[in-house]
Protein backbone atom coordinates (compact mmCIF):
# COMPACT_ATOMS: atom_id res chain seq x y z
CA UNK A 1 0.00 0.00 0.00
CA UNK A 2 1.39 3.52 -0.86
CA UNK A 3 1.95 5.62 2.24
CA UNK A 4 0.85 9.62 1.71
CA UNK A 5 3.76 12.38 1.25
CA UNK A 6 2.35 14.44 3.36
CA UNK A 7 3.85 17.98 3.28
CA UNK A 8 5.03 17.95 6.81
CA UNK A 9 7.50 15.07 5.89
CA UNK A 10 8.59 16.77 2.86
CA UNK A 11 9.70 19.86 4.14
CA UNK A 12 10.60 18.81 7.72
CA UNK A 13 14.58 18.95 7.24
CA UNK A 14 15.80 22.79 8.28
CA UNK A 15 16.91 24.53 4.86
CA UNK A 16 20.49 25.14 5.50
CA UNK A 17 22.09 28.07 3.58
CA UNK A 18 25.42 27.07 1.92
CA UNK A 19 28.06 29.98 2.39
CA UNK A 20 29.12 32.35 -0.18
CA UNK A 21 25.57 33.00 -1.63
CA UNK A 22 26.37 36.95 -1.53
CA UNK A 23 29.40 36.57 -3.72
CA UNK A 24 30.12 34.18 -6.61
CA UNK A 25 33.16 31.59 -5.64
CA UNK A 26 35.77 31.45 -7.79
CA UNK A 27 39.64 31.07 -7.67
CA UNK A 28 42.31 32.17 -9.96
CA UNK A 29 42.30 30.06 -13.39
CA UNK A 30 45.18 27.93 -12.78
CA UNK A 31 44.62 27.85 -8.86
CA UNK A 32 44.43 24.12 -6.99
CA UNK A 33 43.19 22.47 -3.85
CA UNK A 34 45.02 19.14 -4.34
CA UNK A 35 47.96 17.68 -3.15
CA UNK A 36 50.39 15.94 -4.86
CA UNK A 37 49.13 12.38 -4.01
CA UNK A 38 46.04 14.17 -5.42
CA UNK A 39 43.99 14.48 -1.89
CA UNK A 40 42.64 17.45 -1.06
CA UNK A 41 44.61 19.19 0.80
CA UNK A 42 43.64 20.41 3.90
CA UNK A 43 40.35 18.94 4.28
CA UNK A 44 41.04 15.79 6.28
CA UNK A 45 38.13 13.68 4.05
CA UNK A 46 38.10 10.06 3.97
CA UNK A 47 37.36 8.47 1.02
CA UNK A 48 33.31 8.10 1.25
CA UNK A 49 33.18 11.72 2.09
CA UNK A 50 35.09 12.63 -1.57
CA UNK A 51 33.04 10.11 -3.11
CA UNK A 52 30.02 12.08 -1.70
CA UNK A 53 31.05 15.48 -3.30
CA UNK A 54 31.69 13.77 -6.59
CA UNK A 55 28.66 12.46 -6.53
CA UNK A 56 27.28 15.99 -5.80
CA UNK A 57 28.81 17.33 -8.65
CA UNK A 58 28.28 14.90 -11.00
CA UNK A 59 24.75 15.42 -11.00
CA UNK A 60 24.46 19.27 -10.05
CA UNK A 61 23.22 21.38 -12.48
CA UNK A 62 24.51 24.29 -13.42
CA UNK A 63 21.71 25.97 -11.91
CA UNK A 64 22.54 24.13 -8.65
CA UNK A 65 26.16 25.24 -8.57
CA UNK A 66 25.24 29.05 -9.24
CA UNK A 67 22.44 29.68 -7.58
CA UNK A 68 22.58 27.27 -4.56
CA UNK A 69 26.21 26.58 -4.09
CA UNK A 70 27.36 30.29 -5.13
CA UNK A 71 29.65 29.36 -7.57
CA UNK A 72 30.04 31.97 -10.30
CA UNK A 73 28.37 31.56 -13.84
CA UNK A 74 32.25 30.66 -15.54
CA UNK A 75 32.82 28.45 -12.72
CA UNK A 76 29.22 26.49 -13.04
CA UNK A 77 29.57 26.71 -16.87
CA UNK A 78 32.64 25.09 -16.99
CA UNK A 79 31.99 22.33 -14.56
CA UNK A 80 28.83 21.31 -16.28
CA UNK A 81 30.53 21.70 -19.56
CA UNK A 82 33.22 19.25 -18.41
CA UNK A 83 30.91 16.64 -17.63
CA UNK A 84 28.24 17.05 -20.88
CA UNK A 85 31.80 16.00 -22.81
CA UNK A 86 33.01 16.39 -26.27
CA UNK A 87 28.82 17.19 -28.16
CA UNK A 88 28.40 19.42 -24.65
CA UNK A 89 24.95 17.77 -24.28
CA UNK A 90 24.71 15.78 -20.91
CA UNK A 91 22.60 12.92 -20.89
CA UNK A 92 24.53 11.40 -24.17
CA UNK A 93 26.99 8.66 -24.56
CA UNK A 94 29.91 10.74 -24.42
CA UNK A 95 29.20 12.53 -20.96
CA UNK A 96 32.69 12.80 -18.90
CA UNK A 97 31.57 12.29 -14.87
CA UNK A 98 34.23 13.35 -12.41
CA UNK A 99 36.13 10.00 -11.50
CA UNK A 100 38.14 11.54 -8.68
CA UNK A 101 39.41 15.16 -6.88
CA UNK A 102 42.43 15.82 -9.78
CA UNK A 103 39.76 15.84 -12.52
CA UNK A 104 37.87 17.96 -10.64
CA UNK A 105 40.60 20.31 -9.59
CA UNK A 106 41.65 20.45 -13.55
CA UNK A 107 38.72 22.54 -13.95
CA UNK A 108 39.66 26.18 -14.80
CA UNK A 109 38.95 28.68 -11.92
CA UNK A 110 38.19 25.35 -9.61
CA UNK A 111 40.34 25.64 -6.59
CA UNK A 112 40.09 26.01 -2.41
CA UNK A 113 37.67 28.29 -2.55
CA UNK A 114 35.28 26.51 -5.03
CA UNK A 115 35.81 23.32 -3.50
CA UNK A 116 35.34 24.36 0.06
CA UNK A 117 31.84 25.65 -1.10
CA UNK A 118 31.12 22.70 -2.45
CA UNK A 119 32.32 20.54 0.04
CA UNK A 120 30.27 22.41 2.35
CA UNK A 121 27.13 22.28 0.57
CA UNK A 122 27.44 18.72 0.04
CA UNK A 123 27.67 18.10 3.84
CA UNK A 124 24.38 20.31 4.22
CA UNK A 125 22.69 18.14 1.63
CA UNK A 126 23.56 14.58 2.86
CA UNK A 127 25.61 13.68 0.09
CA UNK A 128 29.31 13.68 2.84
CA UNK A 129 28.64 12.74 6.48
CA UNK A 130 31.34 14.23 8.56
CA UNK A 131 34.43 12.82 9.59
CA UNK A 132 33.11 9.84 12.47
CA UNK A 133 29.69 9.89 11.73
CA UNK A 134 27.81 7.28 9.97
CA UNK A 135 27.71 6.85 6.52
CA UNK A 136 25.47 4.67 4.18
CA UNK A 137 26.75 1.25 5.60
CA UNK A 138 28.85 0.58 8.58
CA UNK A 139 32.22 0.22 6.82
CA UNK A 140 32.51 1.72 2.78
CA UNK A 141 34.91 3.22 0.29
CA UNK A 142 35.00 5.49 -2.36
CA UNK A 143 34.38 4.13 -5.75
CA UNK A 144 32.01 3.22 -9.40
CA UNK A 145 29.21 2.01 -10.48
CA UNK A 146 29.76 0.04 -13.72
CA UNK A 147 28.78 3.05 -15.80
CA UNK A 148 31.49 4.94 -14.47
CA UNK A 149 29.74 6.77 -11.58
CA UNK A 150 31.17 8.17 -8.24
CA UNK A 151 29.84 6.78 -5.25
CA UNK A 152 30.19 5.34 -1.91
CA UNK A 153 30.48 1.39 -1.86
CA UNK A 154 29.29 -0.91 0.60
CA UNK A 155 31.85 -3.16 2.01
CA UNK A 156 29.29 -3.91 5.05
CA UNK A 157 25.60 -3.42 6.41
CA UNK A 158 24.79 -2.04 9.98
CA UNK A 159 23.61 -4.64 11.97
CA UNK A 160 20.37 -3.76 12.73
CA UNK A 161 17.54 -2.22 11.23
CA UNK A 162 18.05 0.05 9.08
CA UNK A 163 20.97 -2.06 7.91
CA UNK A 164 21.90 1.00 5.24
CA UNK A 165 21.27 4.43 6.43
CA UNK A 166 19.60 7.09 4.15
CA UNK A 167 20.36 10.87 4.59
CA UNK A 168 16.73 12.78 5.60
CA UNK A 169 15.06 14.34 2.73
CA UNK A 170 16.46 18.40 1.90
CA UNK A 171 14.42 21.07 1.17
CA UNK A 172 15.06 24.18 -0.91
CA UNK A 173 12.04 26.85 -1.71
CA UNK A 174 9.73 24.39 -3.91
CA UNK A 175 13.25 21.81 -4.89
CA UNK A 176 13.20 18.50 -2.34
CA UNK A 177 16.32 16.15 -2.26
CA UNK A 178 15.40 13.01 -1.68
CA UNK A 179 17.11 9.56 -1.03
CA UNK A 180 16.36 5.85 -1.32
CA UNK A 181 16.15 3.02 -4.14
CA UNK A 182 14.21 2.88 -7.78
CA UNK A 183 12.21 0.06 -8.23
CA UNK A 184 9.87 -0.79 -11.35
CA UNK A 185 6.18 -0.76 -10.45
CA UNK A 186 4.00 0.57 -12.24
CA UNK A 187 6.52 2.72 -13.92
CA UNK A 188 9.61 4.01 -11.43
CA UNK A 189 9.00 4.41 -8.45
CA UNK A 190 11.21 5.30 -5.19
CA UNK A 191 11.06 3.69 -1.87
CA UNK A 192 12.73 6.03 0.70
CA UNK A 193 13.83 4.82 4.38
CA UNK A 194 9.85 5.77 5.90
CA UNK A 195 8.40 3.35 3.69
CA UNK A 196 7.09 5.91 1.21
CA UNK A 197 6.94 4.45 -1.95
CA UNK A 198 6.82 7.72 -5.18
CA UNK A 199 6.12 7.45 -8.56
CA UNK A 200 9.05 9.42 -10.76
CA UNK A 201 7.74 11.57 -13.22
CA UNK A 202 8.95 13.49 -16.16
CA UNK A 203 7.93 17.39 -17.33
CA UNK A 204 4.39 16.26 -18.34
CA UNK A 205 3.57 14.83 -15.56
CA UNK A 206 3.79 10.75 -17.19
CA UNK A 207 5.76 8.36 -14.84
CA UNK A 208 8.90 6.65 -16.29
CA UNK A 209 9.00 3.71 -17.79
CA UNK A 210 11.98 1.17 -16.59
CA UNK A 211 13.39 0.98 -20.42
CA UNK A 212 13.49 5.19 -20.45
CA UNK A 213 14.11 6.84 -17.45
CA UNK A 214 15.23 9.85 -17.03
CA UNK A 215 19.00 10.32 -17.46
CA UNK A 216 21.06 8.59 -14.54
CA UNK A 217 19.01 6.22 -13.96
CA UNK A 218 20.30 2.80 -15.40
CA UNK A 219 18.66 -0.95 -14.90
CA UNK A 220 19.53 -3.26 -13.38
CA UNK A 221 21.99 -1.47 -11.81
CA UNK A 222 19.19 0.26 -9.73
CA UNK A 223 19.03 -2.94 -8.24
CA UNK A 224 22.30 -2.18 -6.51
CA UNK A 225 22.24 1.58 -6.01
CA UNK A 226 20.95 4.02 -3.49
CA UNK A 227 19.90 7.19 -5.39
CA UNK A 228 19.49 11.25 -4.77
CA UNK A 229 16.74 12.25 -6.84
CA UNK A 230 16.40 16.03 -7.08
CA UNK A 231 12.53 17.76 -8.32
CA UNK A 232 9.30 18.95 -7.21
CA UNK A 233 6.38 17.67 -5.21
CA UNK A 234 3.51 16.50 -7.52
CA UNK A 235 0.53 14.26 -7.89
CA UNK A 236 0.35 10.95 -10.22
CA UNK A 237 -2.77 9.17 -10.39
CA UNK A 238 -3.88 10.69 -6.74
CA UNK A 239 -0.82 9.23 -5.32
CA UNK A 240 2.16 12.21 -4.01
CA UNK A 241 5.05 11.79 -6.61
CA UNK A 242 8.45 13.46 -7.59
CA UNK A 243 8.81 15.54 -10.64
CA UNK A 244 12.13 14.74 -11.83
CA UNK A 245 14.70 17.69 -12.57
CA UNK A 246 18.14 15.19 -12.00
CA UNK A 247 19.01 11.81 -10.15
CA UNK A 248 21.86 10.09 -10.00
CA UNK A 249 23.55 7.25 -7.74
CA UNK A 250 25.18 7.99 -4.49
CA UNK A 251 25.93 4.76 -2.90
CA UNK A 252 26.25 1.05 -4.23
CA UNK A 253 25.34 -1.79 -2.50
CA UNK A 254 27.04 -4.70 -3.98
CA UNK A 255 24.87 -8.23 -4.08
CA UNK A 256 27.84 -10.05 -2.33
CA UNK A 257 27.18 -7.24 0.84
CA UNK A 258 23.21 -7.09 0.33
CA UNK A 259 23.14 -11.09 0.73
CA UNK A 260 24.93 -11.45 3.91
CA UNK A 261 21.56 -9.94 5.26
CA UNK A 262 20.28 -13.32 4.66
CA UNK A 263 22.77 -15.38 6.38
CA UNK A 264 21.88 -16.70 9.94
CA UNK A 265 18.49 -18.70 11.59
CA UNK A 266 15.15 -18.59 10.03
CA UNK A 267 11.96 -20.26 11.18
CA UNK A 268 8.89 -20.42 8.70
CA UNK A 269 5.95 -22.32 7.45
CA UNK A 270 4.85 -24.84 4.92
CA UNK A 271 1.87 -26.78 3.77
CA UNK A 272 1.24 -30.01 4.53
CA UNK A 273 1.53 -32.70 2.08
CA UNK A 274 -1.56 -34.49 2.13
CA UNK A 275 -1.23 -36.75 -0.70
CA UNK A 276 0.49 -37.79 -3.88
CA UNK A 277 1.27 -34.34 -5.86
CA UNK A 278 -0.87 -32.51 -3.48
CA UNK A 279 -0.59 -29.87 -0.42
CA UNK A 280 -2.72 -27.92 1.98
CA UNK A 281 -1.68 -24.52 3.22
CA UNK A 282 -4.33 -24.73 5.43
CA UNK A 283 -2.56 -26.86 8.01
CA UNK A 284 0.76 -25.23 8.10
CA UNK A 285 4.31 -27.38 9.55
CA UNK A 286 6.26 -25.02 11.24
CA UNK A 287 10.22 -25.66 10.66
CA UNK A 288 13.96 -23.44 11.08
CA UNK A 289 16.66 -23.08 9.15
CA UNK A 290 20.07 -21.71 9.62
CA UNK A 291 21.61 -20.37 6.58
CA UNK A 292 25.18 -20.39 7.18
CA UNK A 293 27.62 -19.92 4.15
CA UNK A 294 27.54 -18.43 0.63
CA UNK A 295 28.95 -19.56 -2.72
CA UNK A 296 29.38 -17.86 -5.79
CA UNK A 297 26.29 -17.19 -8.09
CA UNK A 298 26.89 -16.54 -12.14
CA UNK A 299 23.45 -15.77 -12.32
CA UNK A 300 24.72 -11.80 -12.65
CA UNK A 301 27.49 -12.84 -15.06
CA UNK A 302 26.42 -10.48 -18.01
CA UNK A 303 26.29 -7.40 -15.85
CA UNK A 304 29.43 -6.49 -14.47
CA UNK A 305 29.86 -5.52 -11.37
CA UNK A 306 26.41 -6.79 -10.16
CA UNK A 307 27.27 -9.89 -8.02
CA UNK A 308 25.14 -11.77 -6.31
CA UNK A 309 26.06 -14.89 -3.88
CA UNK A 310 23.67 -18.42 -3.02
CA UNK A 311 23.31 -18.51 0.70
CA UNK A 312 23.51 -21.94 1.67
CA UNK A 313 22.21 -24.11 4.99
CA UNK A 314 19.76 -26.56 6.10
CA UNK A 315 16.89 -27.40 8.29
CA UNK A 316 17.02 -27.38 12.22
CA UNK A 317 14.29 -29.66 12.85
CA UNK A 318 14.85 -32.00 9.90
CA UNK A 319 15.49 -35.32 12.31
CA UNK A 320 15.69 -33.83 15.80
CA UNK A 321 13.13 -32.02 17.87
CA UNK A 322 14.25 -28.27 18.24
CA UNK A 323 12.85 -25.36 20.16
CA UNK A 324 11.45 -22.20 18.40
CA UNK A 325 12.33 -18.77 19.16
CA UNK A 326 9.07 -18.68 21.18
CA UNK A 327 9.61 -21.25 23.13
CA UNK A 328 7.61 -24.30 21.54
CA UNK A 329 9.21 -27.47 20.62
CA UNK A 330 9.43 -28.25 16.84
CA UNK A 331 8.87 -31.98 15.82
CA UNK A 332 10.90 -33.12 13.33
CA UNK A 333 10.43 -33.32 9.68
CA UNK A 334 11.12 -36.47 9.87
CA UNK A 335 8.68 -37.48 12.16
CA UNK A 336 5.52 -36.40 10.14
CA UNK A 337 6.54 -38.96 7.29
CA UNK A 338 4.53 -38.64 4.03
CA UNK A 339 3.08 -35.46 6.05
CA UNK A 340 6.36 -33.55 5.98
CA UNK A 341 6.23 -30.54 3.52
CA UNK A 342 9.14 -31.38 2.29
CA UNK A 343 8.80 -35.57 1.89
CA UNK A 344 11.45 -38.31 1.09
CA UNK A 345 14.82 -35.98 0.38
CA UNK A 346 17.89 -37.36 -0.15
CA UNK A 347 19.93 -34.17 1.17
CA UNK A 348 19.02 -31.90 4.15
CA UNK A 349 20.41 -28.64 2.51
CA UNK A 350 18.62 -25.76 2.01
CA UNK A 351 19.12 -22.69 0.10
CA UNK A 352 18.18 -18.81 -0.82
CA UNK A 353 19.04 -17.04 -3.92
CA UNK A 354 18.43 -14.11 -5.92
CA UNK A 355 17.72 -14.22 -9.60
CA UNK A 356 18.26 -11.09 -11.38
CA UNK A 357 15.79 -11.42 -14.62
CA UNK A 358 13.20 -13.96 -14.05
CA UNK A 359 10.76 -12.92 -16.85
CA UNK A 360 12.23 -9.46 -18.08
CA UNK A 361 14.51 -6.81 -16.72
CA UNK A 362 14.49 -6.01 -13.36
CA UNK A 363 12.44 -8.70 -12.41
CA UNK A 364 14.00 -10.38 -9.68
CA UNK A 365 12.70 -12.80 -7.21
CA UNK A 366 14.12 -14.60 -4.21
CA UNK A 367 14.20 -18.33 -4.99
CA UNK A 368 14.73 -21.31 -2.25
CA UNK A 369 16.20 -24.47 -3.44
CA UNK A 370 14.33 -27.42 -1.44
CA UNK A 371 15.84 -30.16 -0.08
CA UNK A 372 17.29 -32.52 -2.62
CA UNK A 373 14.82 -35.18 -3.91
CA UNK A 374 11.86 -33.90 -1.92
CA UNK A 375 8.93 -35.98 -3.22
CA UNK A 376 6.24 -33.92 -5.63
CA UNK A 377 8.49 -30.83 -5.91
CA UNK A 378 10.30 -28.85 -8.66
CA UNK A 379 14.07 -28.42 -7.18
CA UNK A 380 12.71 -24.77 -6.28
CA UNK A 381 10.12 -22.45 -5.50
CA UNK A 382 10.42 -18.73 -6.03
CA UNK A 383 8.18 -15.39 -5.08
CA UNK A 384 8.40 -11.76 -5.39
CA UNK A 385 12.11 -10.32 -3.91
CA UNK A 386 10.25 -7.73 -1.93
CA UNK A 387 12.21 -7.16 1.26
CA UNK A 388 15.31 -9.48 -0.10
CA UNK A 389 16.64 -6.63 -2.12
CA UNK A 390 18.13 -3.01 -0.54
CA UNK A 391 14.20 -1.91 -0.29
CA UNK A 392 14.21 -4.05 3.20
CA UNK A 393 17.77 -2.79 3.91
CA UNK A 394 16.99 0.60 4.05
CA UNK A 395 13.65 0.39 5.60
CA UNK A 396 13.77 2.18 9.04
CA UNK A 397 11.75 -0.70 10.47
CA UNK A 398 13.64 -3.45 8.86
CA UNK A 399 12.70 -5.73 6.12
CA UNK A 400 9.15 -7.68 6.60
CA UNK A 401 10.25 -10.83 5.71
CA UNK A 402 6.23 -12.45 6.67
CA UNK A 403 4.97 -11.08 3.63
CA UNK A 404 7.05 -13.55 1.84
CA UNK A 405 5.45 -16.54 -0.06
CA UNK A 406 7.44 -19.42 -1.96
CA UNK A 407 5.69 -21.62 -4.61
CA UNK A 408 6.81 -24.28 -6.39
CA UNK A 409 8.30 -23.80 -9.66
CA UNK A 410 5.95 -25.48 -12.87
CA UNK A 411 4.20 -27.55 -9.56
CA UNK A 412 1.69 -25.43 -8.48
CA UNK A 413 -0.14 -27.87 -6.15
CA UNK A 414 -1.03 -26.29 -2.68
CA UNK A 415 2.88 -25.87 -1.51
CA UNK A 416 3.65 -23.00 0.28
CA UNK A 417 6.61 -21.79 2.23
CA UNK A 418 5.46 -18.61 4.35
CA UNK A 419 5.46 -16.18 7.68
CA UNK A 420 9.80 -16.14 7.32
CA UNK A 421 11.21 -14.35 10.56
CA UNK A 422 15.12 -14.17 11.16
CA UNK A 423 15.53 -15.43 14.87
CA UNK A 424 18.12 -15.00 17.46
CA UNK A 425 16.67 -17.13 19.77
CA UNK A 426 15.93 -21.06 20.47
CA UNK A 427 17.40 -24.19 18.24
CA UNK A 428 18.42 -26.06 21.47
CA UNK A 429 17.25 -29.75 21.49
CA UNK A 430 13.80 -30.45 22.44
CA UNK A 431 11.34 -33.30 23.79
Amino acid sequence: MLRALTIASLFASTLVLPACLSDETEDAADDSFTDADGKADGYGLSDSEVAGVLAFVNEASQATLHDDVGLSTRVAGNITKHRAGVDKKLGTADDDPFDDLPELDAVPYVGKSVFKALVEYAKAHGYVHDSGGAGFCATEHAGKTPSGVAVKVCDALYTSAPYVHMPADQVSGSTVTTYGVILNGLGLQLYTADGRQLPLVNGSGQTYAISSGPTGFKAPQNLFAIYAVVGTKTTSSGEDAIKVSSLAPVAWIPGKVQDTALLGTWEAKASTRISTGKFDSTKPVPFRFTLSTTRDSSVWSNYSGMDGLIDVGSIDNFNTKVKAADGTCLASLSSLGASSPFYSPTANQLTLWRHPNMHGLNDQVIVMDYPTGSADLSMNGMGPIGPFTIQGLIDSRGPDYSDVEIRPHATPNGHLVWDFHKVTTGGAACN
